[in-house]
């Protein structure tokens, strides 16, 4: 029991950490379908389901049945998941200080079973959840990443939804869909029906969720094409690279106020840095985190910023080799023709003047390593 406490205490403050109250789910949207504007191939990474739960001395209501569907995107097609979880509270004692209630949670999917069974005491005073030696503003329950394809789905920050709220008119369910704000992709799905008595009052945030986009933009560089993956929760704009100042550009726009995320994939050959050696400014500022990795081939950079428009510069210190430009081909054009002149009147003369030779040889090579400085 005090290890399931202790790691929902830790998974409570990385949730924390990585989002802010800020951030949580709160607008409507009217209707109730998928707008015809979704967009498809995006990923959904779902972990936690926070409840803030405020009973009352009178506290004697039980949640029977929460129905959890959410998408994931694979490829080019977007398959739902349900998952039928079952979520009861049960009143072991209550007092005029406080409640003691037992929480079971647990579902059955993808051939996997999960439950949990925790003892919380509520004070009424101080509306605070309380479980050995632990106190929250709300009751954290933690739903385990589902396993899909052999890949580990896991939570990732906060991200800004539309939440639709509608009731089943036959079972009597109370229905929480979840849009993404910028895309309308049909995120989550709740429904939950609830035996009351008493006045409850149950408000689901969902704390975990975030999509991401992988663009692919294609650089020309004198003539060679490389390719440059971001993976954002951002719109990416204006992909540019400048050779001379060997810096690449970009746009990131997304919903005010949200928590915006890119990882750059760089092809070393393109444009590369000594690890601290890298420079990277959101509207000329630095961001605020920055995480720098790499491997034999490429350069991955992520970082943050808080969304809406901005112009993200990533500089690094090597850049493509250069081709010979115009100055330098003619320069080696005339060297080539020299040289063939001397060695066409040496036929008639017999005679090299090798001191000229070498002077006009030294010359052209010094305009040669200028070109190439």
């Amino acid at each position: 029991m005090r290890k399931v406490v202790l790691f929902t205490v830790a998974l409570l403050f990385a949730a924390q950490f990585l989002s802010d109250s800020s951030s949580f789910i709160s607008k409507a949207q009217s209707t109730l379908s998928e707008p015809s504007w979704a967009a498809p191939n995006v990923t959904f990474l779902y972990g936690w389901l926070l409840f803030e739960y405020f009973p009352t001395n009178q506290l004697n209501s039980t949640i029977s049945h929460m129905e959890q569907h959410f998408q994931l995107s694979m490829y080019n097609c977007t398959p739902t998941l349900f998952v039928d979880s079952l979520l009861n509270f049960t009143v072991i004692s209550t007092n005029s200080q406080q409640a003691e209630i037992q929480l079971t949670l647990g579902y059955i999917d993808l051939n996997i079973t999960w439950g949990m069974s925790v003892t919380w005491n509520y004070t009424w005073s101080d509306h605070k959840w309380w479980s050995e030696g632990y106190s929250f503003d709300y009751l954290p329950i933690y739903v385990p990443p589902v396993q899909l394809s052999g890949s580990l789905l896991i939570p990732f920050g906060c991200y800004q939804a539309y939440k639709v709220v509608s009731v089943d008119n036959v079972t009597g369910r109370t229905v929480h869909d979840y849009y993404q704000k910028d895309t309308g992709v049909l995120l989550l799905r709740i429904s939950y029906l609830i035996d009351q008595s008493g006045v409850d009052l149950i408000v689901f945030w969902l704390i975990s969720t975030d999509v991401t986009f992988q663009e692919t933009s294609s650089v020309n560089v004198d003539g060679q094409a490389f390719t440059i993956l971001v993976q954002s929760n951002s719109n990416v704009l204006n992909m540019t690279i400048d050779k001379e100042q060997k810096k690449i550009s970009f746009t990131v726009e997304g919903f005010t106020g949200t928590e915006g995320i890119c990882n750059v994939t760089i092809p070393k050959e393109l444009l590369n840095a000594a690890p601290n050696e890298w420079m990277v400014l959101v509207d000329n500022q630095p961001p605020t985190i920055l995480i720098i990795t790499w491997n034999s081939t490429h350069t991955f950079i992520y970082f943050t910023y808080t969304h809406s428009a901005h112009t993200v510069e990533i500089t690094g210190t090597q850049v493509i080799p250069e081709f010979p430009s115009t100055l330098t081909a003619l320069a080696i054009f005339m060297l080539t023709t020299l040289i063939a002149t001397i060695f066409k009147n040496k036929k008639k003369t017999h005679f090299l003047n090798f001191s000229t030779f070498n002077l006009m040889h030294s010359f052209s090579h010094r305009l040669l390593n200028i070109q190439c400085e």
